[in-house]
């Protein structure tokens, strides 16, 4: 569905206002101005420009609340919900409002992220177990040390290197099989996209993630179930579950 305006003499300025001020809510690149997309939600308009906004009628994604006090956040964020916030949306640090992201899990993904309030808290203090859904078979657990690097013709994507080449990052993920398609992973480093590229270099791509070869599915079928962490105000061990997936 699409509105189409005409901006008069005394409307707003900026595109972002001018849309605001009629109550309109466009999906990700959905505006044209004079027949051209337009992003920038500080473009200058004039009388009468033309404007066509290409409505965003998807559900409002919102995580939900797993543990709370004043001085810690754990949330399950649901897929298609990104981190961070964007033209496309708000995101999760953006929801909510002046807590902190500890750390970060990619759009598609689902399940548990910490933000932080008070106090102090790093990546390296998390423990963090993820569920995903693979081709298969796969049996028993195992690990995969390759290293990881931008893939240079393609800016979305992350490559694997061999443990020993000098270039890229060292990455670590602990996997065991919990059925022929359902992997329990644990990171030991958190780099971009690890568990989906180190997946697929063993000749596992995650089903959803077309980016990275992964079988048709209607989502990318990666969910962090398991979050263990120090509470940032005394150190106490807290650990938080979310079943996401489950074995076939």
């Amino acid at each position: 569905m699409k509105k189409i305006f005409t901006v008069a003499a005394g409307d707003p300025a900026t595109l972002a206002a001018f849309l605001a001020a009629r109550g309109v809510q466009a999906r990700p690149g959905g505006v044209h101005v004079e027949g051209t997309r337009v992003v920038d939600a500080d473009f200058a308009l004039r009388p009468g420009m033309r404007v066509v906004a290409y409505l965003d009628d998807r559900p409002a994604l919102e995580p939900r609340i797993v543990f709370e006090d004043e001085w810690l956040l754990v949330i399950e964020k649901p897929a298609g919900m990104a981190s961070e916030g964007g033209r496309a949306d708000l995101g999760v640090e953006g929801w909510a409002g002046g807590a902190h992201l500890v750390h970060r899990l990619d759009r598609d993904a689902s399940g548990l992220m910490a933000l932080l309030r008070k106090g102090s808290l790093s990546p390296e203090e998390l423990t963090r177990r993820y569920l995903a859904r693979v081709p298969g078979p796969m049996a028993g657990q195992g690990e995969i040390r390759l290293r990881i690097s931008r893939d240079a013709r393609d800016e979305r994507r992350r490559r694997a290197l061999p443990e020993n080449d000098p270039s890229g990052q060292t990455a670590h993920t602990s996997w065991r099989a919990l059925s022929p398609t359902l992997l329990e992973l644990t990171l030991d480093t958190g780099r971009t996209h690890q568990i989906r590229v180190h997946l697929a270099a063993i000749g596992q791509p995650i089903d959803g993630d077309p980016l990275y070869g992964g079988a048709p599915a209607p989502r990318l079928m990666l969910h962090a179930h398991e979050l263990a962490l120090p509470h940032p105000r005394d150190g106490r061990r807290l650990t938080f579950s979310a079943p996401g997936l489950t074995a076939d």
